[in-house]
């Protein structure tokens, strides 16, 4: 499957993917509180990052990617707290979809 569309794309992804959505899940409340500590979780984050192995680096510029897509879709749910998000998405996802990121 795609990435999902609808919420009934989604529901179907999470019940093949349950323990890949519960990690997830996990994920994102990490990256929810560096998120919110005023900055410093970024840098914090990106400095580990710059740490990490090159593959695991372009790996995650992989997710970043996918949650831009996603972001950029026109059903992507938005009100003034993340409309910003879906307005670079979609400023962002003609040059996502010409660039590549092996998987080397």
């Amino acid at each position: 499957m795609n990435r999902p569309t609808t919420l009934e794309d989604y529901d179907v992804l999470e019940e093949a993917y349950a323990d890949m959505m519960r990690l997830a899940g996990t994920i994102t409340d990490v990256l929810n509180r560096m998120s919110n500590d005023s900055g410093r979780g970024y840098l914090a984050f990106s400095v580990a990052m710059e740490r990490e192995h090159r593959t695991l680096q372009q790996a995650f510029t992989r997710l970043c990617v996918a949650w831009f897509l996603f972001a950029a879709n026109p059903e992507y749910r938005t009100d003034l707290r993340n409309e910003g998000t879906h307005t670079l998405a979609m400023k962002l996802k003609p040059v996502i979809e010409e660039s590549c990121l092996p998987f080397i």
